[in-house]
Formats: structure tokens, C-alpha cells, sequence
């Protein structure tokens, strides 16, 4: 039997690895350990979390844009506030196409039933009924006519 023993007893040399030496002094060092860095880990971000604020960041910077947009272009006005303006003659400008009107005022004047506000760009449609000779009245105001809509309006 101490046969035995003595031939499944490990061997002092066979068996031990280098950091069990008895001159070493480091402790062993866990497997695979050098891309680490030196402290607690820092915690990363999940990519959904990053995508989601991109759209949501765009989102709010696209609805800003829109309102702005619509906030600085003309004011709508109705056909009749546009004669109105016609026959005292305080038109700069006209821009047609089909029965879609754009266009400026000499001076400023308060849009219809909000006298606390006041527009010089506009934008109102003819009605298919009308029975009238605007362009002569537009010229007999001075008013430069472009049959087409104002670049700002049209798109890109």
C-alpha cells in the first residue's frame, strides 16, 4: 500500500506551477487580466439609450424648425381683407399662380379681427367665382404682378 501512496503522490517538481515556488513573492494573477483598466470599471451606455436620445433630440430640434417656419412665413388672410388692401392701394408686390396670391404691403396693417396684430406679408386664394379685374386694379396701385409664387413659399 505505501506503494500506492507513494505512486499517486504528486511530485514536488511535476506539479507545481511557477507562482508556487517557494521564492516567489507575487500573488497569482487571474487569467487574461492585462486589458484591463487599473480601478472599478466604468459603467457604458446601453445603444439603445444613445439612439434613443438621437431621436429624440431630433425630434425636438425638427419641431422647433417647423414652428419657427410657419411663424416667419406670410400670414394667411381672407380674399376680402386682399381687396381691401387693393383698393387703398397699400400693395408692393404680387406673386400668383393659379388661384394661389402672395404677396406685400407698402404698410403694415392689423390682420382682421386681431387688432393687436399687424402683417405685411400675406398669402390668401382667389375663389373660383370671382368675378373681378384684379389685375387692373393691382397695376392701377402700382403694384409690380409675378405669375408665380415667391421663392420662399414654393420650397426647394
Amino acid at each position: 500500500m505505501t506503494e500506492q501512496r507513494a505512486a499517486s503522490a504528486p511530485t514536488a517538481q511535476t506539479d507545481r506551477r511557477p507562482s508556487d515556488t517557494p521564492g516567489s513573492q507575487h500573488p497569482p494573477r487571474p487569467w487574461r487580466t492585462e486589458g484591463l483598466p487599473s480601478g472599478n470599471p466604468t459603467r457604458q451606455r446601453r445603444p439603445w439609450l444613445t439612439t434613443a436620445m438621437w431621436i429624440v433630440g431630433y425630434g425636438v430640434l425638427f419641431g422647433m424648425l417647423t414652428l419657427q417656419d410657419q411663424l416667419g412665413g406670410p400670414q394667411a388672410i381672407p380674399y376680402t381683407e386682399f381687396k381691401g388692401q387693393v383698393a387703398a392701394k397699400n400693395i408692393t408686390e404680387v406673386f400668383a399662380k393659379g388661384d394661389s396670391i402672395e404677396g406685400a404691403l407698402k404698410k403694415a396693417a392689423p390682420l382682421p379681427g386681431q387688432t393687436d396684430r399687424t402683417y405685411q406679408q400675406f398669402t390668401t386664394e382667389r375663389p373660383t367665382f370671382a368675378n373681378d379685374d384684379l389685375l387692373s386694379e393691382l397695376t392701377q396701385g402700382e403694384a409690380t404682378v409675378e405669375p408665380r409664387l415667391s421663392s420662399n413659399i414654393a420650397g426647394f
